[in-house]
């Protein structure tokens, strides 16, 4: 990331605080790559096709937030509160979601490839038609009739730690 990206991203982590404090919830396709939102409380925020591309958000508050089509490729997301989300064709390749809490997210139609699941709790979570391939969840707290209904699983670790074919 270049210094002009890293200015820019930080402007726009300041300016999101400042809106959303003052008040404001959509800042749907907003471009926020990069930025450090470790910790922040955005519940209900609308972030619609939002780029939040490897921002950091460890320990961020995002209960009900709306991010369908949103990009969070390579986002920091561990520890991230997610419960009731809706993540819909979001695209999460990559992202770490390590012991994030996506209680009754709607993850349908969402591209998982490769996230790291692991400790995640995804119960309740809408998994229809997500791909999972090459998706870490070991020790994850999800169903297998949630696993049913991912769109694919091929080379993923599953939560007893097995490993998909």
């Amino acid at each position: 990331m270049s210094q002009v990206d890293k200015l820019s991203a930080r402007f726009g982590t300041w300016r999101l605080a400042a809106e959303y404090r003052g008040g404001r919830r959509c800042f749907a396709g907003c471009r926020l790559a990069g930025a450090d939102l470790n910790g922040a409380t955005l519940d209900e925020i609308d972030l619609r096709a939002a780029d939040l591309g490897r921002a950091y958000m460890c320990g961020a508050r995002l209960a009900r937030a709306g991010l369908s089509s949103a990009t969070l490729a390579q986002a920091n997301l561990c520890q991230a509160d997610l419960s009731g989300a809706n993540l819909n064709e979001a695209d999460l390749a990559g992202a770490a979601l390590r012991e994030a809490k996506l209680v009754g997210a709607s993850l349908e139609y969402a591209n998982l490839r490769g996230a790291d699941l692991r400790q995640a709790d995804l119960r309740g979570a809408r998994l229809g038609g997500a791909r999972l391939m090459e998706a870490n969840l070991e020790g994850a707290l999800v169903t297998p009739g949630q696993l049913a209904e991912v769109g694919s699983l091929r080379g993923a670790t599953l939560p007893d730690g097995t490993r998909q074919q």
